[in-house]
């Protein structure tokens, strides 16, 4: 375990960035010595009355969401949790994620959340790479016994010494949350060595495993001074610029994801918003929040914002959404068509940024930004971030030409836990990181994504950008969502296969589609195959996991192909 613990130290970001680079964060206020916690103390002291989170589970003022979370951080320290630890947390998007972040950072520990729709495979593999410590998961939601799960999983986690559950169920060896912070500490901690377990900023406090579009995911450490530089990006991103204290911000993208819980929560406590929590989402439900609570700001990923789009369409006039301002959407592509949609209806601004697990956002489109720019590209390294093109060898490219993306700044993260291999491979010496994105800078500093590079569909001697087949296919009328991926051929090495989600009852057909996109692609581009199925398999931040499209289509070509 100690092992385990030098690896996830402040000595890390001395791989990642040089002295130069570090002091000229420093200098530029990108980093700082505070930390999430310096924030939250902040505003609770000024106003604590202030409603600041708001969900399923409860509201809470800035004092109330204060004094739980440090309450909770003594209560960790009882359970033996020391600094450098790991403390996992599974559970949707209520008010205890954001007291756990605060009490984990509080005392030094490292916090790292778990995607609730993963199961015992997912979790296990997650919590043995972690070597977790704590685990808190909910005890029942939406039908699952997650309480039941843990107690299957822990003959296989000697690591992990203490379960705590959230809400109804429970299971033997497991803590209720709200018992935990029933009892006052067993022991007496003076302040004096609560403040010398508080975290440097340059030491990792966050864990977020990747969402998992290609596989298994890989666990990307991020530091408070990194965490920090997210928030205030975000916060621009999603349109708080100064202070939010007018604000509410609305998020529906999942708190397990560094979106929500990066771009969303903690933006809201750097800024002093208050935060509106959804934990099951439909779009009836968002729009519903949206007129009760006031929201001036809501963020969420591609495919929530389309189906909300629809709902609007739909009923036009059934929802009041006269105090929203802007609409964030991140994690993935969004047809372009759809935010010019949006914002006819609305009257809202709208906002797209490009980003990952390992630093977001790389590059945003901010409220305000030309409409046609927001919505066709992924926006503008700003904030002290850089993005350069390079070819297969690693040559920086001109703009206009396409190629991978890089990025550098003070919002990557400082490379992945307990893997040095992969952290070599995917960091350049001075600190660049490979996205795996393909896309190009244009004159106007605003860099388009084209797609994956390995996503690429490679047909004879032509590639075929998925996304932009699937942009177009979103906006048919009988489409409610699309995945375009490689299928085998014999002869061309790959040809596309569009998977579609019908919206209602009647199907496309293969020369419907080809009809929808004769005037507007390449023929060559232009799906081959039509698989219908009842969802895309996507990560929580909406992103669509390809290999398992691309296995399916692979096996049904193989099964279809003579002996």
């Amino acid at each position: 375990m100690r092992g385990r613990k030098t690896y996830v130290a402040r000595a890390i970001t001395k791989t990642m960035w040089d002295e130069v680079t570090a002091r000229e964060y420093y200098r530029n206020g990108y980093w700082d010595v505070y930390i999430l916690n310096d924030y939250m103390d902040y505003w609770a002291s000024i106003f604590p009355d202030k409603e600041f989170v708001v969900g399923t589970t409860g509201r809470y003022t800035l004092k109330e969401t204060k004094e739980i979370a440090d309450r909770l951080a003594l209560k960790l320290l009882d359970l033996g949790v020391e600094k450098g630890d790991i403390i996992s947390v599974q559970l949707p998007s209520w008010a205890e994620v954001v007291f756990v972040e605060l009490a984990a950072y509080k005392i030094g520990a490292v916090y790292n959340v778990i995607n609730p729709a993963f199961r015992a495979q997912d979790v296990g593999y997650i919590l043995r790479e972690s070597q977790s410590k704590i685990l808190v998961v909910p005890g029942e939601f939406r039908g699952f016994d997650y309480a039941q799960m843990v107690e299957e999983l822990r003959p296989q986690l000697p690591g992990l010494e203490h379960v705590i559950t959230v809400g109804e169920g429970t299971a033997p060896g497991t803590i209720l949350f709200k018992d935990l912070l029933l009892e006052p500490p067993r022991k007496a901690y003076t302040e004096e060595h609560v403040r010398s377990l508080k975290p440097h900023a340059d030491d990792v406090c966050l864990l977020i495993f990747t969402s998992g579009s290609t596989g298994f995911p890989k666990g990307v450490l991020h530091t408070g001074n990194t965490v920090i530089s997210m928030a205030r990006a975000c916060a621009e991103a999603c349109g708080l610029k100064q202070l939010g204290l007018n604000e509410t911000v609305l998020a529906l993208a999942p708190v397990s994801h560094l979106f929500g819980l990066g771009g969303l929560v903690n933006a809201a406590i750097l800024r002093g918003a208050r935060i509106v929590l959804l934990d099951v989402f439909s779009p009836q439900a968002a729009l519903e929040l949206i007129g009760k609570e006031k929201v001036t700001r809501a963020a969420g990923v591609p495919a929530q914002f389309l189906v909300i789009l629809d709902e609007l369409a739909q009923h036009r006039g059934k929802y009041d959404v006269s105090s929203l301002k802007s609409f964030w959407v991140a994690a993935a592509p969004c047809p372009p068509e759809a935010i010019h949609k949006f914002v006819e209806l609305t009257g809202a601004q709208v906002s797209c940024v490009y980003g990952l697990s390992e630093g977001s956002p790389s590059a945003e489109g901010l409220p305000g930004d030309p409409l046609d720019l927001v919505a066709t590209t992924g926006g503008m390294p700003r904030f002290g971030q850089q993005i350069k093109i390079v070819d297969a060898e690693g040559n920086e490219l001109p703009r206009g030409q396409a190629g991978e993306i890089l990025t550098k700044g003070p919002v990557n993260s400082v490379g992945y836990y307990n893997n040095p291999e992969v952290t070599a491979k995917s960091y350049t010496p001075d600190g660049w990181l490979k996205t795996g994105d393909k896309g190009w800078l244009g004159e106007d500093g605003f860099v388009r994504i084209v797609g994956r590079i390995k996503d690429t569909i490679r047909r004879g001697s032509e590639d075929i950008d998925p996304v932009e087949i699937e942009n177009l296919l979103a906006m048919h009328p009988k489409i409610a969502d699309i995945a375009v991926v490689a299928m085998p051929d014999r002869r061309l090495g790959q040809r596309p296969c569009a998977y579609v989600v019908s919206r209602g009852d009647e199907r496309i057909t293969l020369e419907e589609m080809q009809a929808f996109l004769r005037d507007r692609i390449a023929t060559f581009k232009m799906p081959e195959r039509l698989e219908f199925v009842g969802e895309i398999p996507r990560t929580s931040s909406g992103k669509i996991q390809r290999f398992k499209l691309a296995e399916d289509i692979a096996n049904k070509v193989a099964s279809e192909s003579p002996a």
